[in-house]
């Protein structure tokens, strides 16, 4: 699928190691910014999950997908950062040592990191549908949209993903760019129309809430709906701020030489350290989250 590299015949993506002494700070740096940063971004979702779980006055449908955003960050923190550590030491020691475990390691790692991310995009991207649908259509919503539902669109969207994955990993490496490409636009276009209408929708009832006499019921579902909708808008800027330097370095490898590996290093990190300023930006913005989970931190 990939082309491969002067170092045990790696994919040519993979930077090439330096034994010099600014080598050694970046890898302290980046084993002592994700481990660490990768067990706070397991517990705390974690806590988010449970608490959710737990608590039945949060068991909404938004809520649902809040978890499955929770799920794929836990998994960031508890596989894709030690996996991407231990991936980059072993690298590191390729060059005195057996390249035998290296390319496996090389494929888990990659892996590890593509399927939970790829995962928060297709939730996020589902949550953007969700949102659109119950700011356009708020009493349709609330009437037709149910917690079983939400969790059975929950499990197809995994199931989704991870046929997905598996595709990328066994295409050969055109079809899998081409397919790749086809999954970036699916969760770059369907959600920034998404927040368009929405933008659309939130205008418009409001101008009509203006206009009716008896409107209590529908201002408080809009109310509601729209936090909702702010709140995962912030998810999503935080994101991108957090993705958008992979792909530059992606774009400029060829060009930067040997300050290749600490860009690539660094913003394939910046990705990761996401899925732990999620869980923050969640409690921060969710009122009831944050007081049942209070609560239960209390028992």
């Amino acid at each position: 699928m990939v082309i491969g590299t002067d170092v045990c015949d790696l994919p040519e993506w993979v930077p090439v190691p330096t034994n010099d002494s600014t080598s050694r700070i970046i890898n302290l740096s980046i084993a002592g910014s994700n481990l660490p940063f990768g067990i706070f971004a397991f517990l705390s979702n974690l806590a988010i999950i449970v608490t959710a779980l737990k608590t039945p006055s949060l068991q909404r449908p938004s809520n649902i997908l809040l978890c499955s955003l929770a799920t794929s960050d836990c998994l960031v923190g508890l596989v894709a950062q030690p996996l991407f550590v231990a991936w980059w030491m072993h690298i590191q020691r390729a060059q005195d040592y057996s390249c035998l475990y290296l390319q496996p390691l090389t494929l888990a790692a990659w892996i590890a990191r593509m399927f939970p991310v790829g995962l928060f995009l297709t939730n996020l991207t589902v949550i953007s549908l969700d949102r659109c649908y119950a700011l356009s259509w708020p009493l349709s919503y609330r009437a037709k949209v149910t917690k079983r539902g939400t969790i059975k669109i929950a499990v197809f969207t995994t199931l989704a993903w991870i046929t997905t994955t598996v595709f990328i990993c066994i295409l050969p490496r055109v079809d899998a760019l081409i397919l790749m490409a086809m999954v970036g636009a699916i969760f770059t276009i369907p959600p920034t129309a998404n927040y368009i209408i929405m933008f659309m929708a939130i205008h418009y009832h409001n101008r009509k809430v203006q206009d009716m006499v008896s409107s209590q019921q529908l201002q408080g579902i809009l109310r509601r709906e729209k936090k909702v909708a702010i709140d995962m808008f912030i998810v999503s800027v935080v994101l991108a701020i957090c993705v958008i330097p992979k792909f530059v370095v992606i774009f400029v490898s060829q060009s930067i030489g040997s300050l290749y590996p600490s860009f690539y290093l660094w913003s394939t990190t910046l990705v990761l350290l996401n899925s732990s300023i999620n869980p923050v930006l969640h409690i921060w913005r969710r009122r009831a989250l944050r007081s049942a989970l209070r609560s239960m931190v209390n028992i």
